[in-house]
């Protein structure tokens, strides 16, 4: 392994233990209250964007192995579910 990629596995290993540490609990955290009809705080949306583009980023590496994939592809899905929940729950509360 060249330092290059010494470097970025650090860097994989880094994100992965955020993400299961912090970023994976606040999600589901946000998730449940979406699914409760709670709408996005202006400081969840701000803090979407990054962890999606994150994600993605992650998500091309090839040398991830088979448990960080799952956790990238769950932290994407989780992203889309909160942004399609908040939306719907959005329009609920706007008057027509």
């Amino acid at each position: 392994m060249d330092d290059r990629e010494q470097t970025e596995a650090g860097v994989v290993e880094a994100v992965i233990a955020q993400w299961t540490n912090h970023d994976l609990p606040l999600l589901l955290q946000i998730k449940d209250e979406m699914d409760a009809g709670r709408e996005l705080t202006e400081g969840e949306m701000e803090l979407l964007g990054p962890l999606l583009e994150r994600a993605q980023d992650m998500n091309r590496l090839a040398h991830l192995d088979d448990k960080s994939k799952e956790l990238v592809a769950k932290i994407i899905d989780l992203i889309q579910e909160i942004t399609d929940q908040a939306v719907t729950n959005e329009n609920k509360s706007t008057p027509e």
